[in-house]
Formats: structure tokens, C-alpha cells, sequence
């Protein structure tokens, strides 16, 4: 996310008059009229274009002030003392008043706070602070690497106080254990005022060892005036010497009619290209868009929207994330705002490298908690963006791919009668937490802010799981004020929003649009509401109330869950790899996939948090998968130190951005994330050693025998626990197996029956939990017939393709390539043996892009299939 409060999503000029007019709705009729709350929420996004135009129009004057007092010092020979542009207008700020009166906020903390399952490497910090001042903070991290050569970037506040770029990178040459901070990135040659404003990505092309840099841009067209765009740069290392090249202006639209967001990008090994998406609001609208570049940057293909032209998407949609797998098939994901109680994930695919894209189709439905961030956020929504990743090994699940999210329970179904249990006036002065004025959930609250410096506290009891909302839905006109949740020790920052006069009743609309969140308590006890101004003065009223979780997946105010899919179209059953008690929040997901096919998902994780603080202390915990993705196994934090968001001062918005990095090779996977234990946010790392993992090598079926054959990478003479399920049934446990000196391990299982489906997979505990390799299932037929299952990838755009086949006979087969005409071009044998397997088959350069025939042939039996072959 930006640092200038980069919030997203716009809602169309339309659509928005449209929402302020309507009526508050029920839930049964929200399947065809917009929500309120999501009303509110695109209300509240469509406001981010004039925060951009207010952000540029100070920059610019700052620049021209610098420029005077420059001139006045090189009069004078006195120096020009720096000032800071906060990522937002000057107001009383959110996180340290939280104590009140005149307790002193929380800084720093007194004495490091440790997660309490540590297993990523000592956590090393990547961002050099000397220098910087005390508020600038460093967010939404990416990395990358090559072996051990890394690469790593982030938002950069300390661009606000010299008005300059906010983007910062790093390398390392010994795998994350030491960084060098090397500034901003380049600047493009004949761009006037070039800045670097946010989102910095990362990707690398695995084949070439390239790296490619992508982030959101301003600058000043002679002609058109400001623009809004993004920008993309290739590095290239020289040995353990790191070089960008020049960048290049990919996309750019007006900066006042026009603005683009949220992009992100993706190297293709296969063609080379280096894929781009970015969500772009013409005219107060909302799309995505992709575009592609060659290996190069020196051409760019014309943008090609991808989210649809229609009243409920267009306006509604953030967020495009795109991942190519190894084949140079091209995948777009995006979140959509949907217009009832539930948002959605939506997927396009491409099969020719990203020339042409199916249509969107939904991957996955949910419900979010988007009035809020996590503890301690610091800005006023908190949206619920997805991660997407690819396995590109040649792994038995190559061309898997991941989509990891946070969601909540719906509460926006449990909104009617919302504070119906009487009013509860304020009780001056409770402008801390010892003299909060009480009250039960269910009542309305009614407050007065006589000045800009009042603060209203709140006192009320929750029971551990409940679930609270708080919804402000008047406010006197011509303010802002600020809602907070507050833990039982009277000062951690909890959830967070805000609320200004446009929530107000109206004839159109009695009960207003409510601007609020939900919360769960993780631990019985007294909580806080504290509601303070940000603009203006003058009443307000708060509603209040319990949400109920009857069927849905979430347990709280967000938890994490990943689910995988073989072809994007259908994909499995969400799993939640939250395993914290309920009420504790889990935020910003990342998925990767290394060079194994082992999957990993890092996120926020707040289950080491002190109990006084009411789950008010982050950590970044990993889970992993070696099953491709049918269970997980939570291992423990990358962090070796909490942080503590409240009272921790940044002049970035938000300050744990909207994302962290996850990164996954041969040799490692590296986490990079925003972190406060210095006081103010900073970029760390962490490495997770991937160790000896089992993989399936290979299976084989014959009447009455399954035969299976594992190997330890690396080879190891390790132990391991085999199991065995039937028919999808439970797994039961067969035994402990010896991998042998070459760290492979063979087993025939004799002990089945045709006709059933057996499931095999080996356990390994580690660090106390059991995680499960070389899961396979297989299928033992009655009868063996010959089958040219399938050939991928298809279309083939490399110079060979894989060809899964089942043979009927223990004996040899052959494969054989005929072009249209019927003309035999190529062959490849195939040695003996029953049943399944993948068969490689290698073109020469003779084969040429085409429709051709592969026949499978056994004797006299042959199985056929159509191969598109585009080289």
C-alpha cells in the first residue's frame, strides 16, 4: 500500500449516488441491492483520489518552499533544516493518545518480547535507519533471490522529509545473514520530475537469474501535466555485484482524472516475457488491466482489461495478483467488493502467454472485516487482499496453484437491531481509561468532543469469543472523529476506523451508513471504546452489538486459509492454518512454493501477545505444506522479537503495510515484514533452512501390487512413518521405514484389492509437530487398459512436453507425433511395465508450431489425443 494512505478500490460516480439514496436493506434483499456497509466501504475508497490530488498539490508546494529556502541559505549560509510531509495531513495523531491524560504512550518496549515458537534463522535487519528520522517508517516489503544473492525493497517514509522517492531496496550475497541498504531506485532518463511513490514488487526469471523491479510512480508530463503510473527496471547480478538498468514508464495516466494502484508483476522462464497487472480508476471507476514486457523492458503490449465492463465489477475491484507457472501459463487473480454480505476472488487464465484471458470466474467467496486493520494499524480499513503462487518445480504437483486470505465471520447479517438496548449517555470527564464512562453491548452511546484535544473512553465487559460491533452512524457536521478499540490495560491499540458527517440520517437513508468494525474478544475481561477528533468538534453516536458465527469458515475477526487448484477452475475445500485461540488476529498472508514443490504461508500473527495486552503484539508465523497443500503443518514464528504496534509512531499508512514478502527457492525460504521493535517500523528478515525433504520418485501398478518409491532430497538416511488410507478414508498407520544409503526408500504393497483407491503418504516430526511428505493417491483398476491420459504442457510452447500414460500390459509401447496430414514427424519409446506414468518427450527443431496427433500404441490397441504445439 501506498504511503500517502494508498486506500484502493474506487466506487463508480453512478453507483455512488446511487448507495447514499437507497434505504438501509435487509439481508435477503442484498443479493440485489448493495449492502449498506458495503455502501460505506465504497464510500470510503472513493475519497482515496482526492487524498492523492491533496498529496501531490503539497508536494508540489513543498518542493517550491524547499527551492525558496534553499536560495535563501545559499544567500545567508544558513542550512535548510528538513521537514516532514506525513503521509497524510497534519491531525492529532491515532496511536499515542490512547493513554490519556498525561500517561506517557508506549514507545518502546522496555524489554524485547519473544515469540514462543521460534524456527526461522536470528532476524536480521535490512533497512539501514541511520539518518532517518524518528517517524519514517518502512512497509510493504518484497524479496527475491538467486541461491543466496538477495534481493530485497520496501515503501520508504524518510522520502516525506526531503520530499523525494518512498522507496527503498537492499541486496544480500550470503542469504539474508547480511544487507546492504543501497538508497532509492534508479530514475528513468527524459522523465521530468520522476518520483517513486509505492507498492514496490519483486520478481526474478529462475532461468536467466534476471530481477525485475516494479512500483508505483509520479511524474510531470510537458503536455498532459501530472501523471500517475508504474514504473519497471532489470537488475542483473555479476557475480556477488548487483547493477539496475535504466527504468522504464510502463503505464501512466492523468494523476487528477485517472490514477493507478496496487500493481504487480511476474517473470515468465518460458517466453521470457515479464508480466504486469495494476488496478486503474478512470473516472471515479475501478479495473484491472495486464500488460506484458519483454525480457528487456524495451516492449510493451497495449494494456487489456481484465476484470469485467460491468455496474458490479467496474468500481468494485483491487488488487490483481498474477503468477506464471512453468509451462508460460498466465493466471490474474482480483478481489471483488461484492454488493451483498459477501466479497469474492476472481480468476482469468491464459494459455498463450498472456495474449488472450478467459473469462473471470470466482475461485473463492468470503466474508470481511474491512472497517479495520490489525492491532495497532493505522489506518482507518483494512482490506482483505489475496496471495497467489504457483509450484514450477517438476514435482508431482507442478502446476498447482495456491491462493492464500484472511477472512472473518459474517457480521453483517447480524446488523439489525444493532444498539436497540436504550441509550447511554457519556459521563464527562472520561478522557481515560480509569474514568471511562460503562456500559453493556446492545446500547447506543451518545458523546460530545468539546474540543479537538477530548477524548471519550468507553468501559465494557466481554466474554473470551464474543463477538462485538461497534458501528458510528452520526457524527455533527463538518468533523472526523476516530474509533478505537483499547485492550484491558487501558493503552494497547486494538482495531481502528474512522467516521466523519457523511454517515449522517437522512430522509433517503433513516438509519445512516455506519462506519465501524467487528472485534473478538480473546480473553474475558473489561475492553475500552475511545473515540477522538481528527477534525472538528461537536456530538456523535455509537450502536452496539453482538455479531453471531453460525456456518461460516472465519472463527473471529480474520483468520488465514489457503486452498489449491490444479487447472484455477475448480479448486479445494479452504483450509485454515489458524490454529490460535479464537480472537486473536491473523493478517496479510503470503504464499510461495520452492524448488521441491514444498508450500509455505507466512503471515501476522498475534498468539504470542502478553495477556494484558489482549492479543495487542504481532509476530510473523509460517505454516507449511509438503502434500501439495492437502494438509499443513503450522511451524512456528520467523520473528525472534514481538512487535508492538501501539504507540509505535510512523509517517507511513499504513505502517504494516498492506503486505509482507515470502520467498521460496532451492536453498530457502525468506520472510520479509514490517517490524516496530525499534520504535518505528523497519524491514527484517528471517530465513527458514528447508532441510531434508521426501518426495515421491515413482508408483507403479500391476494386478494385485501397488509399487511406490520415495527419495530424501537431500539424500539422507533418514526414519520416517508410513501411512495408508482406503477409499479416501483415514489414514492409518503402517509402520517406520529406512531410507537406505542413497536416501531412497521402495515399497511393494501386496495387501490390496482392485477395484479401491489407496493413499499413501510418510510423516516426520520436526520441532514437536508431524508434517507429511509424498503423499500420493492411486487407483487399482480391476483391469489395465491403455490410456494416453493427458500431455502438458498443452499448448506446448518449450521443446518437449510430458506425456501421462497407462500401459495394459507388461510390455513396451511407443508414443508417435503425426502432423495434420497423417506424416509421422517423431517417436519416443516407452519401456514395460503396468500402469501409471509420465512419459517425457523431447522435439527437435524440425517440429514446428502446429495442431498435431500423439497416439499411445500397445500391440494392437492405441490411445490418441490432440497436441497444440506454439514455438
Amino acid at each position: 500500500m501506498t504511503p500517502l494512505a494508498r486506500i484502493g478500490v474506487r466506487l463508480t460516480a453512478v453507483a455512488l449516488l446511487l448507495v447514499l439514496a437507497a434505504p438501509v436493506v435487509t439481508a435477503a434483499e442484498t443479493a440485489t441491492r448493495v449492502h449498506p456497509w458495503k455502501a460505506a466501504l465504497a464510500r470510503r475508497m472513493a475519497q482515496e483520489r482526492f487524498e492523492q490530488r491533496d498529496r501531490r498539490e503539497r508536494r508540489e508546494e513543498g518542493l517550491k518552499r524547499l527551492a525558496r529556502e534553499q536560495r535563501k541559505a545559499a544567500r545567508t549560509g544558513v542550512p535548510v533544516k528538513p521537514r516532514t510531509e506525513r503521509a497524510r495531513p497534519a491531525r492529532p495523531d491515532d496511536m499515542l493518545p490512547v493513554l490519556g491524560g498525561d500517561a506517557q504512550p508506549l514507545l518502546r518496549q522496555a524489554e524485547p518480547l519473544r515469540a514462543q515458537a521460534l524456527v526461522g534463522s536470528p532476524n536480521r535487519l535490512v533497512n539501514d535507519p541511520a539518518g532517518d528520522v524518528g517517524d519514517a517508517g518502512q512497509s510493504e516489503t518484497a524479496i527475491v533471490g538467486i541461491g543466496d544473492r538477495m534481493v530485497a525493497a520496501w515503501n520508504d517514509g524518510q522520502g516525506f522529509q526531503v520530499f523525494g522517492d518512498t522507496q527503498g531496496w537492499a541486496i544480500s550475497v550470503d542469504g539474508g545473514e547480511t544487507w546492504q541498504d543501497r538508497g532509492t531506485p534508479p530514475r528513468p532518463t527524459g522523465v521530468n520530475g520522476f518520483v517513486w511513490t509505492s507498492d514496490p514488487v519483486l520478481t526474478v526469471n529462475e532461468r536467466t537469474g534476471a530481477v525485475y523491479y516494479a512500483g508505483l510512480c509520479d511524474f510531470t508530463d510537458p503536455v498532459s501535466g501530472s501523471r500517475s503510473g508504474v514504473a519497471l527496471v532489470k537488475g542483473t547480478w555479476s557475480g556477488n555485484t548487483f547493477t539496475w538498468g535504466t527504468p522504464v514508464v510502463a503505464r501512466s495516466v492523468s494523476a487528477f482524472a485517472d490514477f493507478v494502484d496496487k500493481q504487480w508483476i511476474a517473470a515468465d522462464s518460458v517466453s521470457g516475457r515479464v508480466h504486469l497487472v495494476y488496478t486503474r480508476f478512470p473516472a471515479s471507476l475501478s479495473r484491472i488491466e495486464h500488460q506484458w514486457a519483454d525480457a528487456e523492458l524495451a516492449a510493451f503490449s497495449t494494456p487489456r482489461p481484465i476484470s469485467l465492463d460491468t455496474p458490479t465489477e467496474n468500481g468494485w475491484v483491487q488488487a490483481g495478483r498474477v503468477t506464471v507457472d512453468g509451462d508460460g501459463r498466465v493466471f490474474v487473480m482480483y478481489y471483488l467488493i461484492g454488493q451483498g454480505e459477501q466479497d469474492f476472488y476472481r480468476l482469468c487464465r491464459s494459455n498463450d502467454l498472456g495474449n488472450t484471458f478467459s473469462a473471470p470466474a470466482t475461485i473463492q467467496t468470503l466474508y470481511t472485516n474491512f472497517g479495520t486493520g490489525t492491532p495497532g494499524f493505522n489506518r482507518p480499513i483494512g482490506i482483505q487482499f489475496a496471495s497467489l503462487a504457483v509450484d514450477r518445480s517438476h514435482g508431482p504437483e507442478r502446476g498447482r496453484l495456491y491462493l492464500s486470505w484472511a477472512e472473518s465471520i459474517n457480521w453483517l447479517d447480524d446488523l439489525v437491531g444493532l444498539g436497540g438496548a436504550g441509550s447511554r449517555p457519556e459521563a464527562e470527564g472520561n478522557g481515560t481509561a480509569p474514568v471511562a464512562t460503562p456500559f453493556t453491548v446492545g446500547q447506543t452511546l451518545r458523546g460530545s468532543l468539546s474540543t479537538t484535544g477530548d477524548v471519550d473512553f468507553w468501559s465494557f465487559p466481554l466474554t473470551a469469543g464474543q463477538h462485538l460491533i461497534a458501528a458510528a452512524d452520526s457524527v455533527a457536521s463538518g468533523t472526523e472523529f476516530s474509533l478505537r478499540a483499547v485492550a484491558g490495560d487501558g493503552s494497547t491499540a486494538l482495531t481502528f476506523t474512522t467516521f466523519d458527517a457523511t454517515i449522517n440520517p437522512s430522509v433517503q437513508n433513516p438509519d445512516g451508513f455506519p462506519s465501524g468494525w467487528m472485534f473478538t474478544a480473546p480473553v474475558t475481561g473489561t475492553y475500552f471504546l475511545r473515540i477522538g477528533s481528527r477534525l472538528g468538534t461537536g456530538a456523535y453516536r455509537l450502536r452496539t452489538g453482538f455479531a453471531d458465527r453460525t456456518t461460516e469458515r472465519g472463527r473471529d475477526q480474520r483468520d488465514v486459509f489457503v486452498s489449491w487448484s490444479d487447472d484455477g477452475v475448480s479448486w479445494s475445500t479452504p483450509t485454515a492454518l489458524s490454529d490460535d485461540p479464537v480472537g486473536l488476529d491473523s493478517f496479510v498472508p503470503e504464499v510461495a512454493v520452492n524448488a521441491d514443490g514444498g508450500a509455505y504461508c507466512a503471515w501476522f500473527d498475534y498468539r504470542d501477545a502478553a495477556p494484558a495486552t489482549n492479543g495487542g503484539q504481532a509476530a510473523v508465523y509460517v505454516a507449511r505444506s509438503d502434500d501439495g497443500g492437502r494438509t499443513w503443518a503450522t511451524l512456528g514464528a520467523m520473528t525472534d522479537t514481538l512487535s508492538q504496534w501501539s504507540g509505535t509512531p510512523s509517517n507511513i499508512e499504513p505502517n504494516q503495510g498492506d503486505y509482507l514478502a515470502l520467498f521460496a527457492n532451492d536453498i530457502g525460504v525468506w520472510s520479509a515484514w514490517a517490524d516496530a521493535r525499534r520504535g518505528n517500523p523497519d524491514v527484517f528478515v528471517s530465513r527458514l533452512p528447508i532441510g531434508t525433504r521426501i518426495v515421491l520418485q515413482s508408483s507403479g501398478l500391476a494386478p494385485g501390487r501397488i509399487s511406490l518409491a520415495w527419495r530424501a532430497v537431500p539424500s539422507d538416511t533418514l526414519t520416517a512413518r508410513l501411512y495408508r488410507a482406503m477409499n479416501d478414508g483415514a489414514y492409518e498407520y503402517r509402520g517406520v521405514v529406512n531410507f537406505d544409503a542413497t536416501g531412497s526408500y521402495a515399497l511393494v504393497d501386496t495387501n490390496v484389492t482392485p477395484g479401491r483407491t489407496y493413499s499413501y503418504r510418510l510423516g516426520r516430526v520436526r520441532n514437536g509437530v508431524e508434517l507429511f511428505s509424498g503423499q500420493v493417491r492411486i487407483f487399482l483398476p480391476s483391469e489395465f487398459p491403455l490410456r494416453l491420459v493427458r500431455v502438458r504442457p498443452n499448448p506446448v510452447v518449450a521443446s518437449s512436453f510430458e506425456a501421462y500414460v497407462s500401459l495394459a500390459v507388461d510390455a513396451p509401447a511407443e508414443l508417435l507425433l503425426y502432423d495434420i496430414t497423417g506424416r509421422e514427424v517423431a517417436r519416443r519409446e516407452v519401456s514395460a511395465g503396468l500402469g501409471d506414468r509420465l512419459v517425457p518427450f523431447p522435439l527437435g527443431t524440425e517440429v514446428r508450431s502446429g495442431l498435431y496427433l500423439l497416439r499411445l500404441r500397445q500391440g494392437s490397441r492405441s490411445s490418441t489425443t490432440r497436441v497444440l504445439i506454439t514455438r
